[in-house]
């Protein structure tokens, strides 16, 4: 009976055991499964985060550069006499086979690819004034749209277009090149047709009041270069509309900020998020296809409706509502990182049972090994905290020993010039005063000769203590020499640190240390000097040293500093 007792003991002892462990394992290992779900999900966000902001980067650019155009010609065109007429004018013909007007005929010095293109309504001899005036500040503009071709070579035009009509185009193709390449039957219907497009509409009074830039979904370009976006901004001069000033950007160059291998073949989306336009598809990497420039490549169905791409059961809700972190959203996690510069986003939804079971296979050796690991870590972690401590103990034992005087347990001289350097870059960088005392107790080798080096370091002692008292908690004090100390006061001019110095010295000379019961004489000689512009560690301390001997030359106990020394600048006003 009593082994039998002493079995079911064992046996009711590993079932409760058992059932501690699992208890005890089971939040550890869910904590460890969400952790490295994070870590997962997080180099995730982190590889989509960073190629979001070098997107931002590079679209901003091109934001700066259509701003700078509309920026110039509104100021162009509030010219009161406007801008003189661009050597370009005398290149601008009528076609005789349509009622249109081109640069076609590029006038000396001037090479095609230097200019752009003009191609308006109507006939240049009996244009408007006015807008014959928009025709010349569209002329003079040529050289920034080649500025902003050259700064963003992803772009397929760069425009002024008045609602005139005068398109301002680069770079230059002539217009017999543009008709095949567009496919209109003639110019005028090519011109008539791209005014009613978004590119120009979303610039006008009636879709814009606001006048503000502008970013059109994803489009057709009338002028045969395929799928494209346009970022415009509108043109006033005073409350007139006059036109629009934009550039196109083909899509092809998503592809470099799309496809990320960390993704492990599942796609980053980029899409719009203009209002009433949440979803827009613009392109898709790694396992998706990248919208082309040529148009080669479309979407399913001919659609650029973000749902399209997304697993079921996902919506584009859902995907709008994950912004800047994972989301769970049934059996994904989504993420959603808008751009700053443009309505878009970079989206992307990742599996929750690929990253599972990929988690639980890293996870698979802690399942096997942790109940050894815990007995073994339980040892290993008492033996390495005592190593540990008896380490810091070791190494703040030595840090002092570096850094201080083992008999007055001030600072020695090494430290001194450390933190006297420090302090020298503090005191420049905020304009501040600092100054510095070099102190010798006086005729201390006849104390040591007279009554031995125990009085001697009974001295130096005391004299610490005086110091100590005296200084405030900022201050420094360090023995440099044998009988020689330092003590830098920061936030303190030549003034204050000849006051301080004096009531030292005072205290020095009136509390002498007591020797068989009789008071010893001390005296200390200190020389000043504060902190100057030009200041190194060596030349200040060189100066204070020969302030101190000055002290010394003129009979001993006194406070000098070296006569003229220019007091500190003021401080900068904050």
């Amino acid at each position: 009976m009593h082994r039998h007792g002493l079995l079911s003991y064992l046996h009711i002892g590993t079932l409760i055991f058992t059932v501690l462990l699992l208890l005890a394992l089971g939040p550890l290992l869910a904590r460890q499964y969400h952790l490295e779900e994070q870590r997962v999900l997080g180099q995730i966000q982190g590889r989509i985060v960073d190629h979001a902001y070098s997107l931002d980067e590079k679209l901003g650019n091109l934001v700066y550069q259509v701003d700078g155009m509309r920026r110039w010609a509104q100021l162009a065109l509030a010219l009161p006499d406007g801008l003189p007429p661009s050597p370009l004018l005398a290149g601008v013909r009528d076609r005789t086979d349509s009622a249109v007007f081109t640069l076609d005929r590029i006038p000396p010095p001037y090479r095609s690819e230097q200019i752009g293109n003009v191609y308006g309504l109507g006939s240049i001899e009996t244009l408007d004034p006015m807008l014959r005036d928009e025709l010349n500040m569209a002329l003079w503009m040529f050289p920034l749209h080649q500025a902003a071709l050259a700064a963003s070579p992803e772009l397929a035009w760069v425009y002024y277009d008045s609602i005139g009509v005068v398109y301002a185009i680069s770079p230059w193709i002539h217009s017999d090149d543009m008709l095949p390449l567009t496919g209109a039957e003639s110019l005028t219907g090519l011109l008539n047709y791209a005014l009613e497009l978004d590119f120009i509409q979303l610039g006008t009074p009636e879709r814009n009041p606001r006048r503000l830039p502008y970013w059109t979904p994803l489009y057709m370009d009338p002028a045969g270069k395929g799928l494209m976006v346009t970022h415009g901004a509108p043109v006033y001069a005073g409350d007139r509309f006059r036109g629009i000033v934009a550039a196109d950007l083909t899509l092809d160059f998503l592809t470099d900020y799309l496809d990320i291998p960390e993704l492990g073949g599942h796609p980053l989306y980029a899409v719009t998020r203009a209002a009433g336009v949440h979803g827009g598809m613009l392109a898709a990497g790694e396992s998706g296809r990248v919208i082309s420039a040529s148009g080669s490549e479309l979407p399913p169905d001919d659609t650029t409706d973000l749902s399209a791409y997304l697993p079921p059961n996902v919506g584009v809700g859902q995907v709008f509502g994950a912004v800047g972190q994972f989301t769970r959203a049934g059996d994904h996690f989504l993420l959603n990182v808008p751009l700053t510069v443009a309505p878009w986003s970079l989206v992307h939804a990742r599996p929750v049972a690929e990253l599972r079971n990929a988690i639980l296979r890293s996870l698979s050796p802690l399942l096997i090994s942790v109940t050894l690991l815990l007995v073994i870590l339980a040892g290993v972690y008492l033996l390495l905290r005592r190593q540990m401590r008896e380490r810091e103990r070791f190494e703040r034992t030595l840090h002092a020993m570096a850094i201080s005087d083992p008999l007055t347990g001030v600072f020695n001289q090494r430290h001194f010039r450390a933190v006297a350097d420090v302090e020298r870059e503090r005191a420049r960088r905020y304009q501040r005063p600092l100054s510095l005392l070099l102190l010798d107790l006086d005729h201390f080798k006849q104390i040591n000769d007279r009554y031995g080096h125990a009085t001697g370091d009974r001295v130096l002692k005391g004299f610490v203590a005086h110091c100590l008292r005296k200084l405030r908690a900022g201050d420094t004090l360090a023995r440099i020499g044998g009988e020689e100390f330092a003590i830098l006061l920061p936030e303190t001019d030549v003034a204050g640190a000849c006051q301080v110095a004096e009531n030292l010295r005072r205290e020095v000379e009136t509390d002498p240390p007591l020797v068989d019961g009789q008071p010893l004489p001390v005296t200390v000689s200190i020389g000043v000097a504060a902190l100057l512009p030009g200041d190194s560690v060596d030349s200040w301390v060189a100066r204070a040293d020969s302030a101190m001997y000055e002290a010394k030359h003129r009979g001993r106990n006194r406070v000098e500093r070296i006569h003229p020394e220019p007091e500190l600048a003021e401080p900068a006003a904050e």
